[in-house]
């Protein structure tokens, strides 16, 4: 017997948006390292509602330790120009339980912003904890639809390769794989806590901490038809699955050490496993909920309601937790 739902069934890879593309951002050590475009890291912007008409809040996002050497921040712009954000640390906002992602806002944006140069990921495209445990029942609902996201569904990565990241302009490059296990394990961060991180096969190397990780399951063929399997209406919409923190490496920096014992680890070397490990997007959303990021947020909004043009920020303005 066959089951329907695996019958020649085919899922291909869909073409990566441009609005995704546009969210993404790079990190740098200072407005000159970002004017020169040397290695740093990366991030994406999020657009949080906002009290004002058809405008979203954009917050840049990347990880915690990040911001320690690269608190900077280039986005996209039309040709030929960039737009530089000059932050210090302490004028990003930390997650209160340690979890390794760091928000800033830098600008208020149209809500449909599709037709700018940049771009930014919605509040309503995170995973929550209940997609890892039962399917959506209403073709209204987001991913999944069917049965809840877990290993195997695609998984997409757009962010930095430092060989080819683009010296005037951001050139954000997309990494594809697919989740490895369906629920956040601890994994412990050297010299940092354990952290909750979705364990993702994904081939990735620095310069990509900060990166969006989209997780999304692509429409299902038969054969060589068109026509969708059961409830598909929403399923080529991506969903933010998480933030990517690091590689884990087989042993080594990360005290990854499966299939060998202590003694043998210390006698070899490290290799990488082709895992990487992203904090959960719930756990930014906890972050973009928190006291400390609503209040600043209610001043902005307050001021633009002033007929204050609120364009960019600076440290000073802001009252970091």
């Amino acid at each position: 017997m066959r089951w329907p739902l695996l019958q020649e069934c085919s899922r291909p890879v869909p073409r990566i948006e441009d609005r995704l593309l546009k969210s993404v951002i790079y990190l740098y050590a200072s407005k000159d390292a970002a004017e020169s475009g040397e290695p740093g890291a990366s991030g994406f912007l999020v657009g949080e509602p906002c009290a004002l008409p058809n405008a979203v809040l954009l917050f840049a996002v990347t990880n915690a330790h990040v911001i320690e050497s690269c608190p900077v921040i280039r986005t996209a712009g039309p040709p030929g120009t960039d737009r530089i954000f000059v932050r210090q640390e302490p004028a990003w906002y930390r997650h209160r339980n340690k979890q390794d992602v760091v928000v800033t806002p830098i600008e208020f944006a149209p809500t449909n912003s599709r037709d700018l140069y940049r771009n930014y990921v919605p509040r309503e495209w995170f995973v929550r904890p209940e997609n890892f445990t039962q399917a959506s029942t209403s073709e209204d609902e987001p991913q999944p639809l069917g049965f809840p996201f877990g290993p195997g569904d695609e998984v997409v990565m757009l962010g930095r390769f430092l060989g080819h990241d683009g010296t005037d302009q951001n050139q954000p490059t997309v990494r594809f794989g697919h989740l490895a296990i369906a629920n956040p394990v601890q994994v412990k961060q050297q010299g940092r806590s354990w952290q909750e991180s979705f364990v993702i096969e994904c081939r990735s190397v620095t310069g990509y901490s900060g990166s969006p990780v989209f997780i999304f399951r692509p429409a299902a063929l038969l054969g060589g038809g068109l026509e969708p399997l059961g409830l598909e209406r929403n399923a080529g919409l991506p969903r933010l699955l998480g933030v990517d923190w690091g590689n884990l490496n087989r042993v080594g920096l990360y005290d990854y050490a499966i299939d060998w014992s202590d003694e043998d680890a210390a006698k070899s070397y490290a290799a990488w496993s082709g895992m990487l490990a992203a904090v959960p997007a719930w756990r930014l959303g906890e972050l973009l909920d928190s006291p400390e990021v609503q209040d600043v947020k209610k001043e902005l909004e307050a001021d633009a309601k002033k007929g204050d043009a609120v364009l960019d920020f600076a440290p000073s303005e802001f009252h970091p937790s």
